[in-house]
């Protein structure tokens, strides 16, 4: 069980530095794939994305979600006016090493000695961790990140490439002109958190295809998102898509199958990507 503790830190950055520190700190939450969770209305059904920390009125950004961890956090923030970091449960996977890196820098930068604490019970057991290492074996998941070639891909996410191209040619450009984007997507990201078990997506996937919900490109890329999540159906005739999906895809599926239908969510986030893949 995660200790419940809270971790502080405060730097005093000087005056000309801060608008280009909080710059650089909230570019490593998007590179580092710290997120805020958003809750979206999509053809009337309440979907959850992953949305990049922004600053509010107050200069308060928020975020409880990491894409590499695909786990829920408690709320934290960072004050971009005071340049503070309040930690709930930071824990000592991919969050917790993003969020000691921030907290170095903020060190570094700052012009007075600076303090970090830990409040609550059982914080020595989470200083262990300082050091870790969160090591990985691919980066197929992660395609929206960088291009496709600079990568640490499978030679599974490779072939899938192929696949996806493949699939997306053949789609039936009538069958897609007739489908409603909004509803289309919005079934299958319910899809992909409660049946596979992906992270969520990103915020700027749903944008993008809402804004280009006519266009039937972006809908030939819904009918190959809804085989590759129905890829079983076929196997039984005698049960509808959905009893398919719960009562054999849930308990069944694979780590690896939930990657690369992630992996196909990031790339349709990735234009490069997806331009060289998909056509568009």
């Amino acid at each position: 069980m995660e200790q419940k503790y809270r971790m502080e830190g405060k730097a005093d950055i000087p005056e000309e530095k801060r608008t280009a520190f909080n710059d650089y700190i909230l570019k490593i939450f998007r590179l580092c794939g710290i997120r805020k969770r958003k809750e979206i209305e999509l053809a009337g059904k309440t979907v959850t994305v992953a949305g990049t920390p922004v600053s509010d009125d107050y200069g308060i950004v928020r975020f409880d979600y990491s894409i590499f961890e695909r786990r829920k956090r408690p709320v934290s923030f960072y004050n971009m006016k005071t340049c503070e970091l309040s930690l709930n449960a930071c824990g000592s996977d991919e969050f917790g090493i993003v969020m000691q890196m921030v907290l170095l820098l903020m060190q570094e930068a700052g012009s007075t000695d600076f303090y970090s604490k830990c409040t609550g019970e059982d914080n020595e057991a989470e200083n262990s961790w300082f050091f870790q290492l969160i090591h990985r074996e691919n980066e197929d998941e992660f395609l929206e990140f960088r291009d496709s070639r600079s990568l640490l891909l499978s030679d599974g996410m490779k072939k899938n490439f192929a696949v996806w191209k493949q699939k997306y040619q053949k789609a039936d450009e009538a069958e897609a002109a007739i489908i409603c984007t909004e509803e289309y997507l919005a079934d299958i990201l319910l899809d992909l958190d409660r049946i596979w078990g992906c992270r969520y997506v990103d915020e700027s996937l749903v944008r993008e295809f809402t804004v280009h919900k006519n266009d039937v490109r972006y809908k030939k890329a819904l009918l190959v998102f809804r085989e590759l999540t129905d890829r079983d159906v076929e196997y039984f005739p005698e049960l509808t898509a959905w009893q398919v999906r719960e009562w054999v895809t849930r308990k069944h599926y694979s780590e690896r199958d939930s990657i690369f239908l992630c992996g196909y969510a990031s790339m349709l986030v990735n234009h490069e990507c997806r331009k060289k893949i998909l056509g568009f």
